[in-house]
């Protein structure tokens, strides 16, 4: 199994299987160009709420067809650094921290039990 991550704003994307890389690959390039014209419109980058919200959308509206779970992370002025899980079917959740992909799975009880708020 294969991850990987895809350049955006505030996107990156984690294929839970490799037959599953496209399906990462056609959601960014979405939510890319969505972003672009959020930019062009309003002149300023979009938060990184919305950049996971229209992962969101996606992944919800085409829950039968899509089989990938994203990760995004992001700055912004308002909020400051922010992460969100984009799992299977579209919930959108906000995480202290998140982790994907192949192993993860194995991670989490460290991460729970390790993990410290201010952590980099």
């Amino acid at each position: 199994m294969r991850s990987s991550t895809v350049p955006c704003e505030f996107l990156a994307g984690t294929a839970f299987q490799p037959s599953q890389e496209s399906d990462t690959q056609v959601i960014s390039n979405y939510v890319r160009y969505f972003l672009h014209q959020h930019r062009i419109q309003l002149g300023q980058p979009a938060i990184v709420k919305v950049a996971a919200n229209l992962i969101r959308l996606l992944a919800y509206q085409n829950k039968n067809m899509l089989q990938a779970g994203m990760i995004v992370g992001g700055w912004d002025k308002y909020e400051g650094g922010q992460i969100f899980s984009v799992p299977l079917g579209g919930t959108i959740l906000k995480q202290p921290f998140t982790i994907g992909g192949s192993g993860s799975s194995y991670l989490y009880a460290l991460l729970d039990h390790e993990w410290k708020e201010g952590m980099s």
